[in-house]
């Protein structure tokens, strides 16, 4: 979950900092890897994400977004519809999580797919278009 506040140009920034002098966006925080910034159609107009029984907003493009958050991810060569065990792990997640240590298995991914599926079906992003770069498991 995050905040944005939207900018007077096509940008969006989520913290800004104002003295005597002026104002200005930090080139860290949220939005790094963008200097501060994302383009505003990054995240307008706002999708819909389910998120347990309830219906959040959420940005129109969760790559875009990822981008600028995650630097240094590569986006390319992992699946982002696919958990990337390996970073997980990197990023403080232990095998405690019963899926963390063991492999996606093909039928794992199935049902990752028909869920996206139907939440592509109601209307909600999904992972759905984000298959098709994946190296799907054997």
């Amino acid at each position: 979950m995050g905040s944005y506040i939207i900018g007077d140009r096509q940008v969006v920034y989520a913290q800004r900092f104002c003295d005597h002098v002026g104002c200005y966006t930090p080139h860290v925080g949220t939005f790094r890897a963008g200097k501060g910034f994302i383009r505003k159609s990054s995240i307008y107009p706002l999708g819909r994400c389910k998120a347990g029984h309830l219906s959040v907003p959420c940005p129109r493009k969760p790559l875009d977004v990822l981008r600028v958050v995650m630097p240094g991810a590569n986006f390319t060569e992992h699946c982002l519809a696919l958990p990337d065990v390996a970073q997980r792990q990197l990023r403080g997640y232990t095998d405690d999580e019963q899926w963390i240590g063991q492999s996606l298995q093909p039928e794992d991914v199935e049902v990752l797919q028909q869920r996206a599926a139907e939440l592509d079906a109601q209307g909600y992003m999904s992972m759905a278009p984000y298959f098709s770069s994946c190296r799907m498991p054997h």
